[in-house]
């Protein structure tokens, strides 16, 4: 899905107000405030969020996806 198509996703959806003004100024590239996001996390559906979340992420990384794999263990039981 393309960010036009995205984009139109996050408007047609039945959000409040206050969800489509941060939504915009993801689209325009502008930070969100602290208190916006927690009042994404507070209120906003998990779909909601991983939609915005591709947004930044596709902006950051292109199509590119990084994970880190990393075994390690403990010789001893002391830390």
């Amino acid at each position: 899905m393309d960010i036009p198509d995205i984009e139109k996703t996050i408007f047609d959806l039945k959000t409040p107000d206050t969800f489509k003004q941060i939504a915009e100024k993801i689209f325009r590239k502008e930070r969100i405030t602290p208190e916006e996001g927690v009042l994404l996390y507070q209120e906003a559906d998990t779909g909601y969020l991983g939609i915005l979340a591709e947004i930044v992420r596709r902006e950051k990384c292109g199509n590119n996806v990084y994970y880190i794999r990393n075994f390690h263990i403990e010789p001893t039981n002391i830390c």
